[in-house]
């Protein structure tokens, strides 16, 4: 366990210091090929992004926006979105996450039904 918040620190303390630096190379370089790169690259970012927060959330999400027996958030290869359409599906949101859905599909039409990642399956 000591090593994995080491690790975790150690990637936290660098992503602050290069995270900035990363961005900006990305954004120009992503311009400079362009043919919708850099649309790709921010996509890639949020979507890394969104499965991050599928599990730094997973407590609080599993508590706040589903219901007891509803399929979990926290997987690593999974989406936010992926796991909001799944818990759709099977009616299992809680007011909020009922709410966080319907504004994304609010942003992006279907958005939560179209995100489903079906290969990542358990609960």
């Amino acid at each position: 366990m000591v090593i994995s918040i080491t690790l975790f620190l150690i990637a936290s303390i660098l992503k602050w210091i290069f995270a900035p630096f990363l961005y900006l190379y990305g954004v120009i370089r992503a311009s400079i090929i362009g043919n919708g790169e850099l649309g790709k690259y921010h996509f890639d970012l949020a979507y890394s992004k969104d499965q991050y927060g599928n599990v730094v959330g997973k407590y609080f999400f599993n508590d706040v926006w589903i219901k007891p027996n509803g399929y979990k958030f926290g997987k690593p290869d999974e989406t936010m979105s992926s796991v909001l359409g799944k818990n759709k599906r099977i009616s299992m949101f809680r007011k909020f996450g009922e709410s966080v859905a319907n504004f994304l599909n609010w942003i992006d039409p279907n958005h939560i039904e179209k995100s489903i990642e079906e290969d990542e399956r358990g609960k």
